[in-house]
């Protein structure tokens, strides 16, 4: 009857959104194939509370260390922006996901950092910030930044400069590869320049 049938898509539906929550993209891909909306999961998914971000303790090196923290919070469905503000001796004090977007694209304003970084100061009255690094996620498979990657990085940098709060890296991954902004030399760090010398430790 009817209401059978509305039964039956709804359960069909929800094992395609935990599916679609797990990064199953082959039990999805079937579910779509079946006639479940893939719009329905799409609104379920943009809508949803976005998952926690929390390696607050954890020495961060190298690009890579940030890289490898990335992998238990990424989704292959959405880009994902995410902020993790370091004391002078590269110990997150504070991490979080920022926003989340589409395919294509994850949506921040420096106000969003910023308002991050002021957070941590606040929670951490004695540490010394030494800089924030950001990371996001490039659910095509290639990690090569865009040139609206580049653009945010130049108003994340500005926008720390504003706080002398230096922005250290900027991590792109794919979930097996990533690209730092700093070791491919589309950033430089400590920054150059006035702020540079302004935010040096004294001798």
């Amino acid at each position: 009857d009817r209401s059978g049938e509305l039964r039956s898509a709804r359960d069909r539906q929800a094992v395609a959104y935990r599916a679609l929550l797990a990064g199953d993209t082959a039990t999805v891909a079937a579910a779509i194939r079946d006639g479940v909306p893939l719009s329905r999961l799409m609104l379920g998914f943009i809508g949803r509370e976005p998952a926690s971000f929390n390696i607050r303790g954890a020495i961060i090196n190298s690009a890579q260390d940030l890289a490898l923290y990335n992998l238990a919070h990424r989704t292959p469905f959405f880009e994902s922006l995410k902020i993790a503000v370091l004391d002078d001796r590269r110990q997150v004090i504070a991490s979080q996901v920022v926003s989340t977007g589409t395919l294509n694209e994850s949506f921040a304003h420096p106000r969003d950092i910023l308002a991050v970084i002021e957070a941590a100061r606040a929670a951490n009255p004695k540490a010394k910030i030494g800089g924030f690094m950001i990371m996001h996620n490039h659910p095509s498979g290639d990690p090569t930044p865009s040139d609206a990657d580049r653009v945010m990085t130049r108003r994340m940098q500005l926008a720390g400069e504003t706080i002398g709060v230096p922005l250290i890296d900027h991590v792109i991954t794919n979930g097996e590869r990533y690209v730092s902004f700093q070791e491919s030399g589309m950033m430089t760090y400590p920054p150059a320049g006035d702020f540079a010398r302004a935010n040096a430790k004294p001798k």
